[in-house]
This record gives C-alpha cells, sequence and structure tokens, in this order.
C-alpha cells in the first residue's frame, strides 16, 4: 500500500521545511528561482520558475516542458492556476490590467496549449464547468462588472466558440483554489448539459436554456431561487425544477413552456427528490409527498408527515428516513412508495442527530448520540431490549470482510456482527492525551487503529492494545491551525469529480442497501469516473498515459495507507515543531523532518507520501 500524509501537509503560514540530515532522493535544477509549487490532480508537478512555467513528472526528474509567461509574469500566483477535474488540463490566468487577464488552458503532462486568448481580453474567471461530452468548457466571467459573461471554448478548434452576457450580477471568486472549491456546497445547482447537448443555466432568479455550438439563448424562464434541477430519459423532455423554497414546476425541455397549469406549491420547503415508477418523489420539511410527472397531481391520497428529514435509504418500494422531532430526538420512518402509508405501526424514536444509518442482514443499523440498535425491516422492533448506549458522536467503521461495524463511544470500543446481529464489547476505558478523543477507525492488519490528530492506538481483533502512541502537538498559531483544517479538507475532496446529474444517479441523493463500506460502491464510482475521464479525452485526444494516470491517481484516494505523519514537538530547548512517521501496523516511530525558521517554497503530495522543497532555483524531492 501506498503512504499517505493524513496530517499537518499544506502549512501555509508555518516555519519552513528541510530535511534532518537526510539527503534529497533527487534534484532538479531549474532556469529561475522557484516562486511557488502547484501539485496536479494526476501528481504532475507545476511551478512557476522567473518568468516560466514549467512542469515535471514526479518520475521523470527532470523539467518535461517549459512555457514563457510574458509580461506581468511576477504577478501570476498559485491562485492563478486552477485544476480541471476529471482531466490532464489546468486554466492559467495571467493577469492584465485590473479587471481582465489573458488566459492559457495546458495541458499539464506535455505543456500543450490547447487555447490561447492571446490578445483576447477576458474578464477574470468566477467558475469553470467542464463540458466534455460537446468537447468544450465554459467559464462564467465577471463581464463588465454588471453582468456576467458566459464564454464557450472549443477543445477541439482552440478557439473561443461563443461569448454571451446574461442578466445575472457577478459574485466574487473564492480564493481557496479550484480543489477545495468543489468541495463546499453551492446555493444553487451548476448548469448541465441537457440530452440534445444544450446548457441549462440556473441563477438567482432565472434557468436559462442555451445552445451548446452556438451560445444562442433558446428560452428563459423566470424562476426565484432555484434549488435543484432534474431530468432523465425516464422523464422524455420534460425538466423538473424546484425554486423558491416550496415551488415545483414541469417545463418542457423543447420551448421553456409549463406542462402543468400552475407550479405545485409544496406544504414544506424542498429537501429533496428522485422518481419511483410513474412518479416523483418528493422530500419535504413537513412531509413525503409523490407527483405525477404528467399532471403535477398528488399521487397519494394522504401524505406521511415528517419534520426536517436529513438522512434517507432506498429499498425497492420502501424508504427509510430519518427526521427531526424536537430538539434532541429523532424519528425513523418506513414509507410504502406505492401507497404513502407508514409501513410499521409508529416511527422509532432515538437520541438526535443518528449518525450511522445502514442496512444489514439482520436488519436497520443506526448509531446516534444516545446509543444504538438495529430494527427488523417488517415488524419495525428494535432487536436488543435494551440499546447499545453511547454518547457524543459515535465514530464507526464496517468491516465488510469480517461482516461487523466496529463502533466507539463513550470511551467503548464495540463490535456488531452484521450476521447475527449481536454485539460485543471489544475494549472498554479508553482513554487518549492531551483532552482528545477518538475520531476515527481504521481497518488494518490484524485489527484495528483508533486515532485521532495526535493520539493513535492499534487494537486486535480480540480488543487486545498492541500500541499507543501520543504526539504532543506543537503550539501553532491560529492562522497555522486554519490552514491545516483546510489542508484536511483538500485531502479529503481531491479528484472526486461529481459530474454525474439528474435522476439516474439516486446515490447522489438517496443512499442505497448496503452502500457503506461496500467495495462494489467504490468500483461503481470508479467506473464512472473513468467513464467521465474517457470522455473528456476524446474531446481533447489525450493521451492513454494521462487517462491512466488520472484513473489511477483518482484509484489511490480510496486505499488505506500505512504511513501517517504527524506534527509533533522535540521537546528540546527550542521546542522545534518536527514530522514524525508512525507505520500504523507496527507501532514504529521514526523522526523525518525538522521544521526551521527559514520559509521555503514546498508542496506535499498527499497520496505519494513526498515532499518538495524549492531553495532557490533547485527543486529537492525527499520521499517521506
Amino acid at each position: 500500500m501506498k503512504k499517505l500524509i493524513v496530517f499537518a501537509l499544506n502549512l501555509l503560514c508555518i516555519a519552513g521545511l528541510f530535511g534532518q540530515g537526510q539527503a534529497p532522493d533527487w534534484k532538479v535544477d531549474f532556469p529561475g528561482k522557484i516562486n511557488w509549487i502547484a501539485t496536479s490532480p494526476a501528481g504532475n508537478l507545476v511551478l512557476k520558475s522567473g518568468t516560466k512555467l514549467c512542469g515535471l513528472e514526479p518520475s521523470g526528474k527532470s523539467v518535461n516542458w517549459t512555457l514563457e509567461l510574458g509580461q506581468l509574469t511576477h504577478e501570476v500566483s498559485k491562485n492563478d492556476v486552477q485544476m480541471i477535474p476529471a482531466s490532464p488540463l489546468m486554466i492559467l490566468e495571467k493577469p492584465s490590467g485590473l479587471i481582465n487577464t489573458k488566459l492559457q488552458i495546458i495541458n499539464y503532462f506535455d505543456g500543450q496549449v490547447l487555447f490561447d486568448s492571446k490578445e483576447i481580453e477576458l474578464p477574470r474567471i468566477i467558475d469553470h464547468y467542464p463540458m466534455f461530452d460537446i468537447g468544450g468548457l465554459l467559464l462564467k466571467t465577471k463581464g463588465d462588472g454588471k453582468q456576467v459573461e458566459l464564454v464557450f471554448i472549443d477543445f477541439k478548434e482552440q478557439k473561443i466558440s461563443w461569448r454571451k452576457s446574461i442578466a445575472e450580477k457577478p459574485e466574487k471568486r473564492l480564493s481557496i483554489g479550484a480543489a477545495l472549491r468543489t468541495a463546499f456546497p453551492k446555493f444553487r445547482p451548476e448548469p448541465i448539459l441537457d440530452p440534445d447537448g444544450h446548457i441549462l443555466y440556473p441563477t438567482k432568479k432565472d434557468l436559462f436554456r442555451l445552445n451548446g455550438t452556438t451560445g444562442e439563448m433558446l428560452w428563459t424562464l423566470d424562476l426565484k431561487k432555484i434549488e435543484d434541477i432534474y431530468f432523465s430519459e425516464a422523464t422524455g423532455r420534460q425538466l423538473y425544477v424546484a425554486f423558491d423554497k416550496n415551488k415545483f414546476s414541469a417545463i418542457q425541455l423543447d420551448n421553456g413552456s409549463e406542462v402543468w397549469k400552475k407550479p405545485i406549491k409544496l406544504k414544506g420547503d424542498f429537501s429533496n427528490m428522485f422518481p419511483h415508477k410513474d412518479g416523483f418523489v418528493v422530500v419535504q420539511t413537513s412531509l413525503v409527498s409523490k407527483i405525477d410527472g404528467n399532471t403535477g397531481k398528488d399521487m397519494w391520497k394522504k401524505e406521511p408527515k415528517l419534520s426536517d428529514t436529513y438522512d434517507m435509504l432506498l429499498d425497492g418500494d420502501q424508504l427509510y428516513t430519518v427526521s427531526v422531532d424536537g430538539s434532541d430526538k429523532a424519528l425513523i420512518h418506513k414509507l410504502d412508495l406505492n401507497s404513502g402509508q407508514e409501513s410499521w405501526k409508529k416511527p422509532i424514536k432515538v437520541k438526535a442527530p443518528v449518525e450511522g444509518f445502514e442496512f444489514t442482514p439482520k436488519g436497520l443499523l443506526y448509531l446516534s448520540a444516545g446509543g444504538s440498535n438495529i430494527i427488523d425491516l417488517d415488524s419495525g422492533a428494535e432487536r436488543w431490549k435494551k440499546d447499545l448506549k453511547l454518547k457524543g458522536q459515535p465514530i464507526y467503521l464496517a468491516d465488510v470482510e469480517r461482516h461487523a461495524y466496529l463502533v466507539y463511544g463513550n470511551k467503548k470500543l464495540y463490535r456488531i456482527d452484521t450476521k447475527s446481529g449481536d454485539f460485543a464489547l471489544l475494549l472498554e476505558d479508553i482513554k487518549f492525551q492531551g483532552k482528545e478523543d477518538v475520531s476515527f477507525i481504521e481497518k488494518r492488519t490484524g485489527g484495528y487503529l483508533l486515532g485521532s490528530s495526535q493520539n493513535f492506538m492499534k487494537v486486535d481483533y480480540d480488543g487486545k492494545i498492541g500500541y499507543h502512541h501520543y504526539f504532543p502537538p506543537h503550539q501553532l498559531s491560529g492562522l497555522a491551525k486554519v490552514a491545516l483544517g483546510a489542508a484536511a479538507l483538500g485531502a479529503q475532496a481531491y479528484g472526486v469529480s461529481q459530474e454525474l446529474k439528474g435522476l439516474e444517479d439516486l446515490t447522489m441523493a438517496v443512499g442505497t442497501a448496503g452502500s457503506f463500506g461496500d467495495p462494489a460502491v467504490v468500483d461503481q464510482r470508479l467506473a464512472a469516473f473513468e467513464k467521465h475521464v474517457t470522455t473528456s479525452a476524446v474531446s481533447m485526444s489525450i493521451s492513454d498515459a494521462a487517462i491512466n494516470a488520472i484513473v489511477a491517481r483518482y484509484k489511490a484516494t480510496f486505499e488505506t495507507y500505512d504511513d501517517a505523519y504527524v506534527l509533533t514537538s522535540d521537546k528540546g530547548v527550542m521546542n522545534q515543531p518536527i514530522f514524525v512517521k508512525l507505520n500504523k501496523d507496527e507501532g514504529k516511530v521514526s523522526t523525518t523532518f525538522d521544521l526551521k525558521s527559514a520559509k521555503p517554497v514546498y508542496s506535499i503530495d498527499e497520496v505519494d507520501g513526498v515532499l518538495y522543497i524549492a531553495q532557490g532555483k533547485v527543486l529537492e524531492c525527499f520521499k517521506l
């Protein structure tokens, strides 16, 4: 298995990193002083060296390509490079005055420039949306400052196909980078392609349909606060739009006319929707309803009342939901989607919030702040007479191979056997130092790893402790701690580009049976990602090597890793911050790098466990 930097990697404002008596594995000389380094989603390095932009393959150990940046090169920062998800492409914005920019789209594998705006002035980019099915990239730009301008770049022709100003006030672009930007939910859905290859573009108050080839406005709908857009082959030529919190409408895709006489006014605020047989199930804050897609009429005589549903599992015609019941309680319902009736005599009341909600061979397992139990799917009866008592936020792990769930709560570790439906206490009185508590469980060879930011404990299958290490935290500034949190989020968000829109992909919104910890689900996501990358490659004539590298990199994010790197202190007179390397299986510890007073330019590859340090014109690589 590969190594992964788990904690404290992209430190944006702490002291520099230098090898503690360790020679670099290799180093490369560059033409000018290295100002910044960026790591691509495929592991390639992109860096600014003097007046040039350079590319480096991790295995090549040499400069692979070089591009001259030209005027205003000193203003080109790392934030001006945006990686395009599920592709080997990046966007480079070069400042051209206060509000305009020159734009290049570059293949970071070989340095090929697929598009160069040259003398064309473009407004600053707010966001970008890959549309590989029609061979291009849609840019959302600031336009004239009063209206957004959409710019579509054709990869095959390597030129701008069309530009279109629309009635939308431009917002500021987030400055946290493309990788993190995709991890945060937005106030409305992103633009998507319809079955004809045309673009559905939602704003705060309008829905536009634009010709994907020419940018011609096909139709416009005045819809306030669009919540979501739905269509699939099952709906034919109809589009379904949730908007203005509690309104729902069916739109004829061809001309934008309303299919129903008027929009449906939901009885609660819109939350979610998915298709079921001849209708659509709409989840709202106060109830669940089923709507006939052709007429807009309710298909159930009586709608089950719920309150703020926040989790769902779908199993054929049965929907299992978790909803709020007061301030500290939750209700688990089972709904028959054919009749709209409650399938159990009464919902199961548990302490909120419910953190885990999964199917097992013996029933529906839930884990909440108050406890855990397994509910019989037919009767709704709880299997255990007394709940498995938990406190706070339970931490759990699905061990598919051993047919078990590992659950931590209230300083105790339990094992739930999914075949028998029984549970056993593996370990109790678990104490982490430094006022920390268990924050994750990971499956390891011969047992499980319980961990937090500074504590690591290995437990075998019988509950015997193999080792417990505590690494005192180094006192970082508040800004550094914020940076650490952003780095952790970036690692989780890496590579996951969910371009699968529409009603076919139910797992985007509704959980399905046996999804948690199931290798089949991982395989499904990998297959979908590979298909998406292949589609993008066809539209750009990208090499097989690039496709394979990107897919392999994405696959690596689902793996477990042998080593953890933890920021701690040397406890010496200077109280120097250092990284220590911990082998998770053996519990062996070794010091890797000192954090000293200089401030070098550096980058850490979280997937391959490689540290790059730039000192002047020299780039050094350390395999951690």
